[in-house]
């Protein structure tokens, strides 16, 4: 893979040389109220929501990941958002935390 994303300091699933794969959630991966590219991201932001700190990546790593770019990921996280699929726990206008809102499945 050429071309990495840079690493996030601290979390355990963030280097693409050591990742073997993104794990899927069935409820996820087989929700079809959202896109494909949604469900993609939702799975790399249960995957990187593990640590106390949940899931702080940037709209530029996320897009890196996906190669895709920041306006697409910053539109997806919205409607995610909207549609209650993600929680954000805290946001001081350069770092957010958010988790998968797994409870929407339940």
């Amino acid at each position: 893979m050429n071309n990495l994303p840079e690493l996030i300091p601290d979390n355990p699933v963030t280097s693409p040389k050591d990742l073997k794969g993104i794990f899927t959630p069935h409820e996820i991966l087989f929700d079809q109220n959202i896109t494909a590219s949604e469900r993609w991201l939702l799975s790399f932001i249960w995957n990187l929501d593990k640590g106390p700190k949940k899931c702080y990546a940037s709209n530029k790593y996320l897009a890196d990941m996906m190669r895709t770019t920041e306006d697409s990921i910053k539109g997806m996280l919205k409607r995610l958002k909207q549609k209650g699929y993600i929680n954000v726990s805290k946001w001081d206008g350069r770092i957010r935390n958010m988790e998968v809102n797994m409870a929407k499945y339940r």
